[in-house]
């Protein structure tokens, strides 16, 4: 880059391996127009090295680190270049930059900055949290509701099965006359009226075994 100030140049480290995207190791050359060198300056005190692809079987889709307070508040220049060097084979989505004061973050697939002073960025991941919470209370909420009335309609098939159970042996008996199927008859009848009241009023009554057969 070059301006009436002179021509900077920004030197960067490349990684040796694979995988593997290096901040840090960054310098600023200022040189002057007849290119003498005038000042170097560190960016990073140190070198950061951050992995890409994939790690435990899961996409890694972004990144970040941290600064210290002798490299800077906010994203560097040369974070900047390496970011748009490597976001294309790192199929990054987002990279973090944090400070004590800032957190600066890079859109990887727009090419854009934007940065947050550090209090509003943790009053949006606790406004985030706190709506996790409220959302997974109301899915827990709402496979409570599911269970109950799964229960409930448990005991309603039970209480139609034995009920038609009852009026089949109530026909036979009718056609056969005979007194012992009568009483067997009133097992079922009896059975599925509970079931029925069961499900009605909320009784805690429910036959895993017979519910396991008709579902």
């Amino acid at each position: 880059m070059s301006d009436e100030n002179g021509k900077r140049v920004y030197v960067l480290t490349g990684p040796k391996n694979p995988g593997t995207v290096i901040f840090g190791n960054d310098y600023l050359l200022l040189f002057d127009h007849t290119n003498k060198l005038l000042n170097k300056e560190s960016l990073h005190k140190n070198i950061i090295s951050t992995d890409y692809g994939k790690k435990d079987g899961e996409i890694i889709l972004g990144g970040m680190h941290t600064h210290l307070a002798s490299t800077g508040e906010y994203i560097t220049s040369t974070d900047i270049c390496t970011l748009m060097l490597y976001e294309k084979f790192a199929n990054w989505k987002q990279y973090y930059v944090m400070s004590d004061k800032y957190v600066s973050i890079w859109n990887c697939d727009r090419n854009q900055l934007n940065v947050l002073t550090k209090k509003a960025w943790e009053k949006i991941n606790k406004d985030q949290a706190e709506k996790k919470k409220v959302q997974q209370a109301d899915a827990d909420k709402a496979d409570r509701t599911y269970n109950e009335l799964n229960y409930h309609d448990d005991q309603f098939d039970l209480s139609d099965a034995m009920l038609a159970l009852a009026i089949s042996l109530m026909a036979v008996t009718a056609l056969t006359q005979k007194r012992w199927l009568f009483v067997l008859a009133m097992f079922p009848t009896l059975f599925g009226v509970i079931m029925g009241l069961a499900g009605l009023l909320g009784w805690h009554i429910h036959p895993d075994s017979l519910t396991k057969l008709l579902s």
